[in-house]
């Protein structure tokens, strides 16, 4: 697990109890569909008027046609779930916290394997 955060980072506005799920609940996912031997990173830092946090893995990836159904209540891949339990509950609820937040979510395969999770919320200085 390789973490990343910039050192002066702006002070923000959030309800810490539901950031603390949004990120325990994204690297769990990225640790369960990473094999052994791959990596977890996490990258958090500020772009224009955002904190941006990327959370990427080194996992096979997913269907690029299933990518538009992940905030989806119960949707499970296809492609992925043979061997990991889960109900489909867990990004739907990201996604309402990240947007609850006056954020934005999304998921997108990298190159050469992997998912990468980056989400994006405005920074209030306080």
């Amino acid at each position: 697990f390789l973490c990343e955060i910039q050192e002066d980072l702006p002070c923000l506005c959030f309800d810490p109890d539901k950031m603390k799920q949004v990120c325990i609940n994204l690297i769990d996912n990225a640790v369960k569909y990473t094999p052994s031997g791959g990596r977890v990173t996490l990258q958090a830092f500020s772009e224009a008027e955002n904190l941006v946090v990327k959370i990427c893995d080194t996992g096979k990836g997913i269907a690029e046609e299933e990518i538009p159904h992940l905030f989806e209540r119960f949707f499970r891949s296809e492609s992925i779930t043979e061997k990991i339990r889960g109900t489909g509950l867990g990004l739907p609820i990201v996604k309402e916290i990240i947007e609850a937040h006056s954020g934005n979510i999304e998921i997108k395969n990298i190159r050469p394997s992997g998912l990468e999770a980056i989400f994006r919320l405005p920074l209030y200085h306080v």
